[in-house]
């Protein structure tokens, strides 16, 4: 009986970790910016998860709806100011 207990558990942990990644993938796509380059979208959903991981959250659901939109605004204040940043880095090799 307690195998059964072990195992229940066990998939229940895994649907949740699954249940997570949906919703960041899904936030990731609801706030990836539009006409956003293809070999860009890696970059993009990297920053996101590495912005996720300091708030210490597995999806943006796991945070008040305060820090929700601190993070968020974090996303776009960061993403734009890298975005920018690598603009700037081809403009200058443009130059050369």
């Amino acid at each position: 009986m307690a195998r059964y207990i072990d195992k229940i558990k066990e998939l229940t942990d895994s649907i949740i970790a699954d249940t997570n990644e949906i919703r960041t993938i899904k936030a990731i796509k609801e706030s990836m910016p539009d006409g956003i380059e293809e070999g860009k979208k890696e970059e993009y959903e990297k920053f996101f998860k590495d912005t996720l991981k300091k708030y210490d959250a597995n999806s943006p659901a796991d945070l008040s709806d305060e820090k929700k939109k601190e993070f968020f605004n974090e996303i776009e204040k960061g993403w734009n100011k890298e975005d920018v940043s690598d603009d700037d880095k081809s403009d200058d090799t443009k130059e050369d």
